[in-house]
């Protein structure tokens, strides 16, 4: 049974037009900061601020992010679709708080699980695995390892460098890694992820 790995903040969820949308304006009225860097993956990346004012920004959004955010078109159609065909689907993912074993850690767990439910991703707990904010490459490609993933979709640049050595990535394209990772395999939406795993399984079949 092959097993695909997927990361959630930036893969499941356009991460990248929701620090813009909502950056912008807070940044503007709260510390007369407009965008400085539009191709960062961070927020502190995108509006060259300092780390109270990242936590100011995530304090004041985190809880509309982690509840109200739209899953990518498509993705939970995916899932549904490959744990149908017999592939074992794992989310590896460095969420905020997530690996905490504190009351935190069992709200951003939680919030998340619960997230991917009502968006219509039906997964079991033991298919949740949660990694540290921080050395992030290492925690995941543990995991990866001990899983024996076979696909990891990822769109963190230093992640997928330390993840191919382990697994195939396929690379999220978004805005912060495009000038990055060149030999890296890319998807643009989860249509065309679609069509590659439809054509290894029916290559599979064909065998």
């Amino acid at each position: 049974m092959k097993k695909i790995g997927f990361d959630v903040d930036g893969v499941l969820t356009d991460l990248s037009k929701f620090q813009m949308e909502k950056g912008k304006k807070f940044f503007q009225k709260k510390y007369g900061k407009s965008v400085v860097n539009p191709k960062g993956a961070t927020i502190r990346e995108i509006f060259d601020c300092t780390k109270k004012q990242e936590h100011a920004f995530w304090r004041r959004y985190g809880l509309s992010y982690t509840c109200r955010s739209h899953i990518r078109p498509g993705a939970s159609d995916l899932i549904d679709f490959l744990q149908k065909q017999g592939y074992e689907i794992h989310i590896i993912t460095a969420r905020a708080k997530a690996s905490n074993r504190s009351v935190l850690g069992v709200m951003s767990r939680t919030l998340l699980r619960r997230w991917m439910k009502k968006r219509g991703v039906k997964l079991r707990r033991r298919q949740f695995h949660f990694c540290p904010e921080y050395n992030t490459e290492s925690a995941k490609a543990k995991i990866c390892d001990r899983l024996g993933i076979d696909y990891m979709i990822e769109d963190t640049v230093s992640n997928a460098n330390v993840l191919k050595d382990i697994t195939n990535v396929i690379m999220y394209d978004t805005n912060y890694n495009k000038d990055a990772g060149g030999d890296l395999f890319r998807i643009r939406n989860f249509e065309e992820l679609y069509d590659l795993f439809s054509k290894h399984k029916k290559k599979r079949a064909g065998n």
